[in-house]
């Protein structure tokens, strides 16, 4: 987790926004504000490039003088592979932002365009101070997992499933489900960590009373790897038309 020192604290005297025109090349993108760069998308920006794409940047302009973009890293990059970094772009500039400012602006605005993934979302989440999205973030650096889509090492991208324990039990049903699953198939399976999965041993955890989690931990870890129960849930599913 981030502490409230890297994310700066509660925002500073905020000032109304401003337009002004800004060189391309002073900005600046903050990974922790902003969904995740895809250099691909960038690039496909400069090749089908006209000037009437170069819209209205949202900038933050902190406390040591530099400007981060809240909206338009993209934008940006596609500027700067066309070589326009000392292009001027119009940009409503903010001042007395929080990191939290910045990530929550970023979530609100984007939303309702092109969707940021839902890791991504999560992360901005994060640093906005969010509740829901703090709390799954605790459980997970304290079980060493990070969400990532693909093979990564102790990866997990169910964030769905994710939100639906925790707003079913809060950390407490999620701390224990991820035990539960450490402890049959040990920590390094990610087809443990597959989605309907993690809610179906959650269900389990949470409505049965005095539950065994040891006990169910060993029967789980006896009964086959995860991949192929859930192989098996997904044939029973698929002839008796029943959800997992």
């Amino acid at each position: 987790m981030m502490s409230d020192d890297f994310l700066g604290g509660e925002e500073t005297t905020r000032k109304p926004p401003r337009l002004e025109d800004v060189k391309v090349s002073d900005l600046r993108v903050d990974a922790y504000t902003q969904r995740s760069y895809s250099d691909t998308f960038a690039r496909h920006l400069a090749k089908n490039w006209n000037d009437a794409k170069v819209g209205v940047f949202k900038v933050s302009l902190r406390g040591d003088g530099s400007m981060y973009v809240i909206d338009g890293q993209h934008r940006r990059g596609a500027l700067l592979h066309r070589d326009q970094g000392d292009q001027l772009v119009p940009a409503l500039v903010f001042e007395g932002l929080s990191l939290r400012d910045e990530a929550a602006m970023f979530v609100a605005d984007n939303n309702e365009n092109r969707k940021p993934n839902a890791l991504d979302v999560h992360r901005l989440l994060v640093v906005a101070g969010e509740e829901e999205a703090t709390g799954i973030q605790r459980v997970l650096d304290e079980h060493g997992l990070h969400l990532a889509f693909g093979g990564y090492h102790r990866a997990i991208s169910a964030i769905g499933s994710l939100r639906w324990l925790y707003r079913a039990g809060g950390e407490d049903l999620l701390d224990t489900t991820l035990r539960v699953i450490e402890n049959a198939w040990g920590t390094e399976s990610r087809d443990a960590r597959d989605g309907a999965l993690l809610k179906a041993i959650g269900h389990v955890i949470s409505e049965v009373p005095r539950l065994d989690v040891t006990a169910l931990a060993d029967k789980l870890g006896k009964n086959g790897k995860p991949g192929n129960l859930i192989g098996d849930a997904r044939a029973y599913r698929s002839v008796t038309k029943r959800a997992l």
